[in-house]
């Protein structure tokens, strides 16, 4: 992926690597996170947030539970948050992306 090129409106020549041509894409996953050609976060961002959602939702009975304490619960939720967070210094911030992880906080509370 050449990052920061849009494939469809700048011309370049293919990478070659020996003498097989390299695939070009849009979007790859590496290490978890999504790498947009363009450099916007937003799909990363979302993605994350599903992720960190999901661990929200697996936890679902320990959040209901009467027995557990709320500190222990606040414990817990410490784990939601790197989920959603990783990688977010590589990120292009934006407004819109502090909304999404302000809801996702707000959601989980």
């Amino acid at each position: 992926m050449r990052v920061g090129y849009a494939t469809n409106t700048i011309k370049h020549d293919p990478l070659n690597i020996g003498q097989q041509q390299i695939e070009e894409v849009d979007k790859f996953t590496y290490l978890g996170s999504i790498l947009m050609s363009d450099g916007d976060s937003e799909h990363d961002v979302i993605c994350r947030i599903g992720k960190a959602l999901a661990v929200f939702q697996r936890l679902k009975p320990i959040w209901t539970a009467t027995t557990i304490s709320i500190k222990s619960k606040v414990r817990l939720f410490s784990i939601i948050v790197p989920t959603a967070i990783y990688a977010a210094e590589t990120w292009k911030m934006s407004e819109r992306i502090a909304q999404r992880l302000d809801v996702l906080q707000q959601r989980c509370l």
